[in-house]
């Protein structure tokens, strides 16, 4: 796997979470969504709500790191994989959307965390995008964990303490 394949497939998947956030919220609007009142309270700024956060959302992209490590194993088992995340990912991206549609405008600065948080998902997406075609070192699947890891807990901390802006 190349640099520019893994690249690619990241690029890939958070132009996908956002076409279906944005396709969610459009669908929410067109539907008629009745406008909701924006949250106005401050948010914990502490670990504890930092942890909850992370742990909540460390889950998707545990689920995907591991499908992309069982299709090392099993590949008869690709497009369960691809049905069950596909789910998953177009579901979270939808409450997104619908929450959007539901708030507008107002709703932005409770989402400054989103960018990084797409972006850690994408990461985790992208490794199983590669292992559906091939499968990929053990190294590149840790280095892949790591660096979903690592982004999530950076939008955590943002989602925990910095919201709203």
């Amino acid at each position: 796997m190349t640099a520019r394949a893994s690249t690619r497939a990241v690029a890939a998947a958070y132009a996908a979470l956002w076409a279906l956030t944005l396709t969610a919220a459009t669908i929410a609007l067109l539907a008629g969504v009745a406008a909701q009142v924006t949250p106005d309270g401050q948010r914990g700024g502490n670990v504890s709500e930092t942890l909850s956060i992370l742990t909540t959302n460390a889950r998707m992209a545990a689920v995907t790191i591991a499908a992309a490590l069982l299709l090392r194993i099993v590949r008869e088992w690709r497009l369960i994989f691809d049905l069950v995340l596909g789910v998953l990912y177009a579901f979270n991206a939808a409450v997104v959307g619908v929450a959007i549609a539901e708030h507008g405008p107002a709703i932005l600065p409770w989402l400054a965390h989103l960018p990084i948080e797409w972006a850690a998902f994408a990461i985790s997406a992208g490794a199983y995008l590669q292992a559906r075609n091939a499968p990929p070192s053990w190294s590149l699947l840790a280095r892949y964990a790591a660096l979903a890891a690592v982004t999530l807990t950076l939008a955590a901390v943002i989602e925990s303490y910095a919201l709203p802006l």
